[in-house]
């Protein structure tokens, strides 16, 4: 006979009408820990890790770690185009010790949310999708830049939190936290915009700048892209 505290749905689902009670504290316990284990980000986390491995590989190396890394395997450029890794590779380097720490706060923080929305392989994809669509704008649109560092994929997590923040405020589920991230996605666009038009006549010199705002804009469009549709 079926117990009365159980709602049976479809013959397989049961949803306990009343609270339950148990003397098992190990397994509440084991419970508890699956729960919060659920909620790591690991996908953010192993790329950090990977970023922060490449980052003091290179650092102990040369003085010159920004020449080092740039005639490495890892940067992106559209002279070495054909070298089909470099398109996400690039990614995983930094030049910068303040450039790492920040792209790695926001991946962690962000992948925090993410990976409890979409789960980890998707949010990894949305930061590969992200870094991918940066180096191919790269390389269409301005040919003399060298790709290195993760901010194109952090941009696309930036994009991909707003919109989701953007279907709360369609639902009409307001917060600080949902005008926060679509303010800092605004932002990152208006800045990037700027900058490219503030610094529009010397964008095709050789090495133009050290920002490269179209990977931004690149990877902001995948990540709003790839989470609206």
């Amino acid at each position: 006979m079926k117990s009365p505290d159980q709602l049976y749905i479809r013959g397989y689902q049961k949803i306990p009408l009343l609270p339950v009670y148990t003397t098992n504290k190990s397994a509440v316990r084991e419970a508890a820990h699956a729960q919060s284990m659920s909620h790591v980000p690991w996908a953010m986390l192993t790329l950090s890790a990977v970023q922060c491995i490449l980052f003091c590989w290179y650092v102990p190396e040369s003085t010159q770690i920004l020449t080092q890394i740039s005639d490495s395997v890892w940067p992106f450029s559209a002279s070495r185009s054909l070298e089909v890794w470099r398109l996400l590779s690039y990614s995983l380097v930094h030049v910068e010790l303040q450039h790492l720490i920040c792209n790695l706060s926001v991946e962690v923080a962000l992948g925090i949310y993410l990976e409890n929305c979409f789960g980890h392989w998707h949010t990894f994809c949305i930061f590969a999708l992200g870094a991918l669509t940066g180096s191919l704008t790269v390389g269409l649109l301005n040919e003399n830049d060298i790709l290195i560092g993760a901010s194109a994929g952090v941009c696309a997590l930036i994009a991909a939190v707003a919109s989701k923040q953007l279907l709360h405020i369609a639902n009409r589920h307001f917060s600080i936290c949902t005008i926060w991230w679509i303010v800092i996605f605004l932002l990152t666009v208006i800045i990037d915009v700027a900058s490219l038009m503030q610094d529009f006549t010397s964008l095709y010199s050789e090495r133009s700048q050290l920002v490269a705002y179209f990977s931004h804009l690149g990877g902001s469009f995948s990540g709003k892209v790839l989470t609206t549709f």
